[in-house]
């Protein structure tokens, strides 16, 4: 009996570490038409508090987009879940900084 409940805490610890690795912790916040370049800081700590409360940082980047380091998974999932930000949508959220270009 005790190697089943040895076997679950392996399974549920397997579980989420691979949710770990799925989920990002660095979150790009990106419109086409950049309106989230002339956002007043404090509307968009507002609406950041709003969707996921206090993440580690948000830093607007030169593009305009805005680039969000979340503390936690919970708050990962609920930054992947936004569509609209403010009055603003964002057509796609992006998962990471690099990218990589092939032939």
């Amino acid at each position: 009996m005790g190697s089943f409940v040895k076997q679950t805490d392996l399974n549920t610890s397997l579980k989420s570490n691979e949710l770990r690795r799925r989920l990002p912790k660095v979150l790009v916040l990106h419109n086409e038409e950049g309106k989230l370049k002339n956002m007043s800081p404090f509307l968009i700590q507002k609406h950041i508090y709003a969707f996921a409360g206090n993440v580690q940082s948000v830093k607007k980047m030169k593009s305009g987009d805005l680039l969000v380091e979340s503390s936690s998974l919970q708050q990962s999932e609920q930054l992947l879940s936004i569509t609209k930000f403010g009055d603003i949508p964002l057509q796609s959220l992006l998962m990471h900084l690099s990218t990589i270009q092939g032939e």
